[in-house]
């Protein structure tokens, strides 16, 4: 029979991770984690914005082909064709 203080006790004190229970790290190692894991999101959020501001020319376009037109086809092939100027145009 396992004692409830002890799983409390093990619950507060160590963290379970991929099913070993490991000690907690020390405070100046998990800072430097997470100082790591925010430069990573951080540069993820960068990336996704970059990419966002790449494509926008060629969703205005398409948004304006779709307002004229009202085909979705005419919108996507406009995208393309958009989205294709801006990479060779960026190489």
């Amino acid at each position: 029979m396992v004692d409830e203080n002890l799983f409390s006790h093990l619950a507060l004190n160590y963290a379970l991770i991929g099913g070993v229970v490991l000690p907690f790290l020390p405070l100046l190692l998990e800072l430097a984690v997470l100082l790591i894991l925010l430069i990573i999101g951080v540069l993820i959020i960068v990336f996704i914005a970059k990419v966002l501001f790449f494509f926008l020319p060629a969703a205005v376009v398409a948004l304006v082909v779709w307002f004229l037109t009202g085909s979705g086809f005419w919108a996507g092939i406009a995208f393309l064709v958009i989205a294709a100027i801006s990479i060779s145009k960026r190489k």
